[in-house]
């Protein structure tokens, strides 16, 4: 995309499918998705802006600059429709896509993530807001090491929600 240089990866054809992992992740997330998902889908996964290997820019890690990320990732490829599996942040990323967005999705399947739309009317949203923006500066300051250590520690069924049996039967019942 224009404003940085973003890693991602694609595979297979059909409909396109995009995976966007969450805060402190990477593609690398996505590995065991891709030979799933690739006989049936054009499978893309992306680092996000300073994740993995995409460039980590100065400025602008909000919830919009990473979903105006997105879309320009999916124009830039051609992508007119996709079905979206967002993981955590990434959750919160496809939220923000289907407002701001709203032609790019077919579909949208959410794991692990927080509600984006009416989040400011939430009694907790200062608080989560908060916990969000916090995460945020540690990523632009110090990388995504020390975030992905603290998701490590505190969420032992990761793996489960990252297991292509859960994801699989979550887009296979979606319809084109």
């Amino acid at each position: 995309i224009r404003k940085f240089r973003m890693n991602y990866k694609v595979a297979g054809k059909g409909f396109p499918l995009l995976f966007v992992h969450g805060l402190g992740g990477c593609i690398e997330n996505w590995d065991d998705q891709f030979p799933v998902f690739s006989k049936k889908y054009r499978v893309y996964a992306i680092d996000l802006r300073g994740h993995g290997e995409s460039e980590i820019p100065e400025k602008s890690y909000s919830l919009d600059s990473f979903t105006d990320d997105v879309a320009e990732f999916l124009k830039a490829h051609g992508v007119e429709k996709c079905y979206y599996i967002g993981l955590s942040m990434g959750g919160m990323i496809g939220q923000n896509l289907a407002l701001r967005h709203p032609g790019l999705l077919q579909a949208l399947v959410l794991a692990d993530t927080a509600p984006t739309p009416g989040f400011d009317k939430r009694h907790d949203a200062g608080e989560a807001r908060n916990l969000f923006e916090a995460s945020a500066k540690i990523a632009e300051e110090k990388g995504r090491g020390p975030l992905a250590d603290a998701t490590i520690r505190s969420e032992e069924h990761t793996s489960e929600l990252q297991s292509h049996s859960f994801i699989s039967y979550a887009v296979f019942c979606l319809k084109t």
